[in-house]
């Protein structure tokens, strides 16, 4: 170890890179263990590198970092390291332009968590990437939270050896995803996006619980729109489609926490005429692929289960997309979508969209009787609820 400490304080840049490759591959076989006065010299040679200009040393140091980390059985070798490894990750090599470097640099942090209590890492990581001034050190944090809450998935020892609840850990984190949001970066705000519905999907409603809690109407109005952006600059026969099925995830994820009912004075126009967020939904029902149009349906379902009455003025928006749907001979799609329309049916008092549904030539002309009869009971029901004259045959 020691030939290794003396040849990385070497100012030559491929003497360097030479050393940490060879470093990288012997690292294996070292005898890493607490104490070993010799070994923390290295460290906090390979530390130094992680603030290089060149990207490749501060790649390589951050493998090696990596690589001591995993080996480890005892987390106090980094113990007197970490305040200086965090400092150089947030500020070095989080914001490096090379994605390469930010790569290894998310992968070294991981390591990092399963040898301490994740709380107070994560929290010092995270706020001090939020401290940079540059987007990519941001979006390395929030990338780092979606990491964290992947990992909830699996047989992570940071599950297994902290037994903590994902939305437990995920709690102090929030307000950073909050803060991704209103960023004035795209990029960031994407990010921010893609991080809650990652989180949602593996923490489930405590995690929205934390998150709307502190949800602002401002806030709301910026990732609206961003959900329509997304969703509108990708072609919908674009390979990129799992970024589009993100954005619907968040939207979905919104109105099943009562973000429409919170906030109808937002939500309700985002959907009605020829307003961004409906003009991009609206061109999601073209899309081929039975997910995402199951996930658009019960997207706009959830909207009209939570925002209730306050549904009304956008309750015909999407019905003739929806009665294309329900002619359709996917399975997965066809319910989806006749779901979405009894949803949208229960929900809204006014009788404005039945006329429009019984006149469709698409369910005047269903020959599947079984369809045609969900419809019939659904409308005949509402109809007697309401007391009005009409009445689907």
């Amino acid at each position: 170890m020691d030939d290794f400490t003396i040849a990385l304080q070497k100012s030559d840049i491929k003497s360097l890179i030479d050393s940490l490759t060879k470093l990288e591959q012997q690292i294996p076989s070292f005898n890493i263990k607490y104490g070993d006065a010799i070994l923390q010299e290295l460290i906090s040679a390979i530390v130094d590198l992680l603030s290089s200009n060149n990207f490749r040393v501060s790649e390589k140091a951050n493998r090696c970092l990596q690589l001591i980390c995993d080996l480890s059985q005892d987390n106090r070798v980094f113990q007197i390291h970490l305040p200086v490894i965090i400092q150089k990750l947030s500020e070095n090599c989080m914001t490096n332009s090379k994605e390469a470097v930010r790569s290894a640099a998310l992968a070294l942090v991981t390591s990092l968590i399963r040898g301490f209590p994740p709380n107070a890492l994560l929290d010092r990581i995270v706020t001090s990437c939020f401290n940079q001034k540059s987007p990519l050190a941001k979006i390395a944090a929030l990338q780092l939270i979606s990491q964290v809450a992947s990992a909830f998935n699996t047989d992570e020892p940071i599950i297994t050896q902290y037994n903590q609840p994902l939305h437990n850990l995920l709690h102090s984190l929030v307000i950073f995803i909050i803060r991704g949001f209103e960023d004035p970066s795209p990029d960031v705000r994407q990010q921010s996006n893609n991080t809650m519905s990652q989180c949602y999907r593996n923490a489930g409603k405590p995690f929205l619980n934390d998150l709307l809690g502190k949800i602002q109407s401002e806030t709301l109005t910026i990732q609206l729109e961003d959900i329509a952006t997304t969703l509108q600059s990708i072609p919908v026969q674009d390979k990129k489609w799992n970024e589009r099925m993100s954005s619907l995830n968040l939207l979905h994820a919104l109105a099943y926490n009562h973000a429409a009912s919170k906030f109808p004075h937002i939500f309700i126009p985002a959907l009605q005429g020829q307003s961004k967020l409906k003009i991009a939904l609206s061109k999601q029902f073209s899309d081929g692929r039975s997910a995402l149009i199951k996930e658009l349906c019960d997207s706009i379902s959830s909207i009209a289960i939570d925002a209730g009455t306050f549904f009304e003025p956008c309750s015909d928006s999407f019905i003739d997309e929806l009665l294309k749907i329900v002619s359709s001979t996917n399975v997965i799609m066809r319910e989806a979508a006749l779901s979405t329309i009894s949803n949208i049916v229960e929900s809204c008092p006014n009788q404005k969209i039945i006329p429009q549904i019984i006149k469709s030539s698409i369910v005047s002309k269903q020959t599947n009787a079984v369809l045609r009869s969900r419809f019939r009971s659904q409308i005949n029901w509402k109809n007697e609820c309401m007391g009005t004259g009409n009445s689907m045959a």
